[in-house]
């Protein structure tokens, strides 16, 4: 009986994984640039809250050209998938 290293379902395995590693790789680096930077703080923080200032962070938004992309992974549902409950 002839061995087979790799067979049909291992070579399935792997694409999907390289796939979903370049996916996760790919948005860590993209949401990296604009959410990571944090701005610094331009209120003021006084001992009363009259004499404090408020300052709100500036709201990140993508590019307009930014891809809608919504990754859904799911693992091991079973029957699970079928209702809104646990089917």
């Amino acid at each position: 009986m002839k061995q087979v290293f790799m067979n049909q379902r291992h070579v399935y395995t792997i694409i999907t994984t390289l796939l979903l590693s370049v996916f996760f790789i790919v948005g860590t680096v993209n949401a990296g640039d604009a959410a990571s930077v944090t701005p610094e703080f331009k209120g003021k923080m006084a001992k009363s809250y009259e004499d404090s200032e408020e300052w709100w962070a500036p709201e990140v938004r993508p590019k307009k050209d930014a891809p809608n992309v919504i990754i859904f992974l799911l693992d091991d549902v079973g029957f699970g998938q079928v209702g809104s409950f646990g089917g």
